[in-house]
């Protein structure tokens, strides 16, 4: 189960990399959307393809590093090139306006005539992937014309060793949310959210419960199964969670 933590739709102007090309290149925008867990970007390749550095033509644009969660950074690069003669991906189908990334990438962009769209769906923050960068080249249409596409997502760690984790409920206790920091004799605890007694924590109390008993129930026995389900449900709301701040 992905976990996310709430994220408001905000917006950012990104800035270009002038490093990269010789010429004006568009303006890109970033945004958050579904509640955080999806990066969008779009920009306009309104111009004609123009001289990148790298001695190519086409366009660039790279995003400034976007703030995300607990201190973590994101930055998107995207570069739209014309193929050289030995290119040898095979051509789009004519008309073709959509283009998944690998499966890994969990992305896609899409063509509005000149208008480029791109989305990635955002790491979990609770277990973020070791690997830091994702890259993912592929063909693409713009018109009737084939250009290759060159797209990349940056994530960038705290530098001070700041996480987040998810500790589980218990019958006895709600879960929620730890801030942790690296010290010397171990991870230290600095903040704890703890999801609510009646809401989310009161269903992980239950399945808690369940799960402890879950010897006498296990097969086809669902009598016994509601019998202890409504003993899990009292017991819940018979005894609010112990106070967790000294543990």
């Amino acid at each position: 189960m992905r976990t996310s933590c709430p994220c408001p739709n905000l917006k950012w102007s990104g800035l270009i990399s002038s490093s990269h090309t010789m010429a004006r290149c568009p303006p890109v925008t970033l945004e958050f959307s579904g509640g955080g867990a999806v990066l969008t970007g779009s920009f306009l390749c309104a111009s004609e393809p123009e001289q990148l550095e790298s001695g190519k033509r086409g366009w660039f644009v790279a995003s400034t590093h976007i703030d995300w969660r607990s201190n973590w950074c994101l930055k998107v690069h995207c570069s739209i090139t014309e193929p050289k003669p030995d290119y040898r991906h095979p051509r789009p189908r004519d008309g073709t306006c959509e283009f998944d990334f690998d499966p890994s990438y969990c992305g896609r962009l899409v063509v509005a005539d000149r208008l480029i769209s791109v989305s990635f769906r955002v790491p979990d923050c609770f277990d973020p992937p070791r690997k830091k960068s994702f890259s993912q080249g592929q063909p693409i249409l713009l018109g009737e014309k084939m250009f290759h596409c060159q797209m990349r997502l940056e994530l960038r760690a705290p530098r001070d060793g700041t996480y987040l984790r998810r500790r589980a409920a218990t019958s006895d206790r709600v879960g929620g949310i730890e801030f942790m920091y690296p010290g010397a004799g171990g991870d230290v605890r600095m903040a704890y959210a703890p999801d609510s007694a009646t809401g989310r924590g009161r269903k992980e109390r239950i399945q808690a419960f369940l799960d402890a008993r879950r010897a006498e129930y296990r097969g086809s026995d669902f009598g016994r199964f509601y019998k202890i389900l409504e003993e899990a449900k009292h017991f819940v709301d018979s005894h609010p969670s112990l106070d967790d701040e000294n543990t």
